[in-house]
């Protein structure tokens, strides 16, 4: 039997969140779903400066344009607010939503995530941050191959959507341009997403250079195709 979301253990279900990142230049979106309970142990903690005040917080998702934070006190849509990432230097912006805990803060100025991924030091072991990316993938079975699209990627594993059935814990290999090939596992399902883990974790070098060298580029082309 398929594992789904609603098969999940408590563990799995309750297992700690990390920061999601991403290249976009606009602000993380509201959230999907509400705090549903699971530890934030793995969360990227900042400073939120609100007027007088520095409070502590979680930084859920964070791109270049912006962040979705989890605050412990009240704060007013449209407040100036700067955000904390590493000791020492802030990024100002502007409260543009608030939502129960989370608040949506859109910097003045973009945020260079590749800097801030790179420098892996700043981030909670063992896990490593997942970074968003939009591209076209393949899975190779050991008897189909099918096409997916890639939703976040992190140096030990990779979430994708697919319209085409692939079982739980079946062997995979992952084919993404710019990379070499990647065994993985696939770990657990929820309708058409499904989350791999990699067999050899990618070195932090390759997997910020791929970045920068393939997914960026597509990502700028994307805006300036927007922005025509």
């Amino acid at each position: 039997m398929p594992a789904t979301a609603d098969a999940e253990t408590d563990d799995e279900r309750f297992a700690p969140e990390t920061t999601l990142l991403s290249l976009s230049s606009l602000m993380p979106r509201t959230p999907e779903r509400r705090d549903d309970g699971r530890q934030h142990g793995l969360l990227r903690i900042g400073y939120l400066l609100l007027d007088d005040r520095r409070e502590l917080c979680l930084i859920r998702n964070l791109s270049a344009g912006g962040a979705l934070v989890r605050t412990y006190s009240k704060v007013r849509i449209g407040s100036p607010a700067a955000l904390e990432i590493k000791q020492g230097e802030s990024v100002s912006g502007i409260v543009r939503w608030c939502e129960g805990a989370m608040i949506g803060v859109m910097f003045h100025h973009p945020v260079d995530i590749l800097k801030l991924l790179a420098d892996s030091s700043e981030w909670p072991r063992p896990r490593q941050p997942r970074v968003e990316v939009q591209s076209v993938g393949w899975l190779v079975g050991r008897s189909n191959e099918q096409a997916v699209q890639t939703l976040d990627i992190s140096q030990g594993g990779l979430k994708v959507r697919s319209s085409g059935h692939i079982d739980c814990n079946s062997d995979v290999v992952v084919r993404l341009r710019g990379l070499p090939d990647l065994p993985a596992i696939v770990r657990w399902q929820d309708g058409a997403i499904h989350g791999l883990v990699f067999k050899n974790a990618l070195e932090l070098r390759t997997l910020v250079t791929w970045i920068r060298d393939f997914h960026r580029p597509l990502v700028e082309r994307r805006s300036k195709e927007k922005a025509a």
